[in-house]
């Protein structure tokens, strides 16, 4: 369904949150739902619907990748400042933003560099505040307390460069500590990232038309990636082309095939 209080999304901007909090508080007015994921339109599923379904509904509280609490150092994150929250980051500024083109992502790479070496810093709270992937699986409970009103959070990642790998996974880690829960954490480098199998790799050969005029995709799945994502125990691959959704769909077919075929 698509949902009538809708936003317009800029890529590593606050409206990423906003718009993801909207689709959760509309799925929350259902009280049939038990579990609510999150995933893009180049995420599939690596086994059949029926069986994804049923290994959502075994968890328990959710499935999150927690990398570890954002550096209270903010001059030394990754990506020149892809975590510094207290430097202001305007991705929601349609116009010049980097998904636009080759130029603004290059401008942009010189702006975070030389935002990295002023004194000049938002007073926001750095405590507490915890990155990993965007991407979640989430019981109820977890859900309801993920799209409560969060005011001081908002006011920190406002102008943050991609809040959703901050703010779902910061509520995520204090609701587990609120109910005495603890947190597993992931390495950011794994191809097995909580829900999702995502691979992290430069291109082995570009054109100098790439070079210039086109971003490197480094999550881009390929059809030699096939086998070690049918092996993983992730819940979706990410980034995946059609040669590799069809890959998926086959893979579903053969294992019903053995698991409907009689024992000898």
């Amino acid at each position: 369904m698509f949902i009538a209080d809708r936003r317009r999304v800029n890529w590593g901007g606050y409206s990423v949150v906003d718009a993801t909090l909207r689709l959760l508080r509309t799925a929350l007015q259902n009280q049939r739902h038990t579990h609510f994921v999150l995933i893009s339109a180049a995420c599939f599923p690596i086994s059949s619907p029926k069986i994804t379904n049923d290994k959502i509904e075994n968890i328990s509280t959710g499935l999150f990748s927690i990398w570890g609490p954002i550096d209270p150092d903010l001059r030394s994150n990754e990506g020149h400042g892809r975590y510094v929250v207290s430097k202001f980051h305007p991705y929601d500024w349609e116009r010049i933003n980097p998904k636009r083109g080759i130029f603004f992502e290059r401008g942009w790479k010189l702006y975070k560099n030389l935002l990295g070496k002023l004194p000049l810093e938002r007073r926001v709270s750095i405590e507490d505040l915890w990155k990993g992937s965007q991407f979640f699986v989430a019981s109820r409970n977890v859900a309801e307390f993920l799209a409560q009103p969060h005011p001081e959070l908002v006011r920190t990642l406002k102008y943050a460069l991609a809040p959703d790998e901050i703010y779902f996974n910061t509520l995520f880690v204090r609701f587990m500590r609120e109910h005495g829960e603890n947190v597993r954490f992931a390495d950011p480098n794994s191809r097995e990232q909580g829900t999702h199998f995502i691979t992290k790799r430069v291109p082995a050969s570009r054109t100098i038309k790439q070079k210039l005029l086109e971003p490197i995709d480094l999550r881009r799945l390929s059809a030699e990636d096939v086998g070690a994502i049918q092996n993983s125990g992730a819940l979706f691959a990410r980034k995946c082309s059609p040669n590799v959704s069809r890959a998926m769909i086959a893979f579903w077919k053969k294992s019903q095939d053995i698991e409907q075929k009689p024992a000898a």
